[in-house]
């Protein structure tokens, strides 16, 4: 089970089936609450962070390197970035509606 889950493409597959799932479970439970635009737009991003985290910290780390402080932060600064971008869309939704 090890030698299957060393190859990146069987993680970042498995990353995409369980984002596929995140979107699909907010989708569903959003849609409840909100307008299906609204809730489209939000499970978006829920599972599009979602992924990014886990593409980050599961598929495309790098055992070998050793985890400084420095290294710690970056991906936290990475982060907020991506979810700025991400918030963009949604704020242009919101003035659309």
């Amino acid at each position: 089970m090890n030698l299957i889950f060393k190859h990146t493409f069987v993680r970042f597959a498995i990353v995409g089936g369980a984002g596929f799932l995140v979107d699909l479970a907010s989708m569903l439970l959003l849609s409840i609450w909100l307008p299906h635009i609204v809730a489209r737009g939000f499970a978006f991003w829920v599972a599009a962070s979602s992924n990014w985290w886990w593409n980050r910290t599961i598929t495309f780390t790098d055992p070998k390197q050793e985890k400084k402080a420095t290294a710690k932060r970056l991906p936290l600064c990475n982060g907020c970035n991506f979810l700025a971008a991400l918030l963009l869309p949604l704020c242009l939704i919101g003035v659309a509606i």
